[in-house]
């Protein structure tokens, strides 16, 4: 189990620790295009969700079938993840983020410049 999904089973299956650490928690955080559209299903459940809530929410907005539908909701209540080591996994996707949006720049620059060689301004 990598970083972002347990991060997410920690986020679904305890709303007083999402609520506790919520300024560090965005949608950016996951760059799988799944575990973005699970945290934006939960965030939309207000103070309390559960798997039934999550899972309609994510009906609503068309995208239950691009998380692998009901079961993809249920792997996170089915998880058992350490909560004493919830900070070190949102630690680590949001190193990742970090990474992932420095060589998003990086990339960006390189064409740029590969661009201005070829065309010559």
């Amino acid at each position: 189990m990598n970083s972002e999904h347990t991060l997410l089973s920690i986020i679904a299956q305890d709303p007083e620790w999402t609520r506790k650490h919520a300024s560090q928690l965005s949608p950016v955080l996951f760059a799988t295009e799944s575990n973005r559209y699970i945290f934006e299903a939960v965030t939309e459940c207000g103070p309390e969700w559960d798997m039934t809530t999550i899972t309609n929410a994510l009906r609503r907005r068309g995208k239950l079938d691009a998380i692998g539908g009901p079961s993809g909701v249920s792997e996170l209540f089915n998880d058992f993840p350490v909560m004493s080591m919830a900070q070190h996994h949102l630690a680590t996707v949001r190193d990742a983020t970090t990474l992932r949006r420095a060589l998003q720049c990086h990339q960006t620059a390189s064409e740029r410049l590969n661009l201005a060689l070829t065309v010559g301004t």
